[in-house]
């Protein structure tokens, strides 16, 4: 089984990353390698910040990584969060935070204009070799209200497409098939057997 260390300290991140690529590949969060470690998301897009991230994890000695950087972008907020979405309300946010000022920023939106999707893009990068992305996307629209215990971050205020539930009601069998992330994990699967 080959590590691969994902740059990230979400755990949920890891949980769910190690539910989509199944036992084939031991992802481990990059503060096993290098606790501690850190990195200004200084990119304007998300494929340069999961970059920044894959770069920092691989000079800490990992011979193997992927960096995810996703995040929500809505639509009548000109794609706000977007690439800000962990630090929405400010540095030291949490989701809580975070969907509170979201909820301030869409609750004089009527239903028609809640459309967002959450994007992912996942940068595959190994000692050696140039950094590999893969990207996913999940189109949806946002809810008034919180609803639903399941999930992180934005789920509980996101309806995907074909369904009347959140995210964070559907709960991870059905996100970990249709989410952003799910998504371009798959593309990086696909990858993983082809060329291993």
């Amino acid at each position: 089984m080959s590590i691969i260390y994902l740059a990230s300290q979400n755990k949920h991140k890891v949980h769910e990353i190690q539910s989509i690529l199944g036992k084939s590949w031991d992802i481990r969060a990059c503060d096993e390698l290098a606790p501690g470690i850190s990195w200004d998301e200084t990119g304007h897009t998300f494929r340069e910040n999961a970059l920044i991230k894959a770069q920092a994890v691989l000079a800490k000695g990992a011979h193997t990584v992927i960096a995810d950087d996703s995040g929500l972008e809505v639509v009548a907020l000109k794609g706000a969060p977007g690439i800000y979405s962990a630090r929405y309300a400010g540095p030291n946010a949490n989701d809580e935070d975070n969907n509170l000022k979201l909820l301030k920023e869409i609750n004089h939106l009527p239903e028609e204009e809640l459309k967002a999707r959450f994007v992912c893009v996942i940068c595959f990068l190994q000692e050696g070799a140039d950094p590999i992305f893969f990207e996913g996307h999940c189109d949806g629209h946002l809810v008034k209200k919180t609803s639903g215990l399941k999930g992180f971050g934005y789920d509980p205020l996101f309806i995907p497409s074909a369904f009347h539930e959140t995210f964070a009601e559907l709960g991870d069998d059905v996100k970990n098939q249709i989410s952003h992330r799910a998504r371009a994990l798959i593309k990086f699967e696909e990858h993983l057997r082809t060329e291993y």
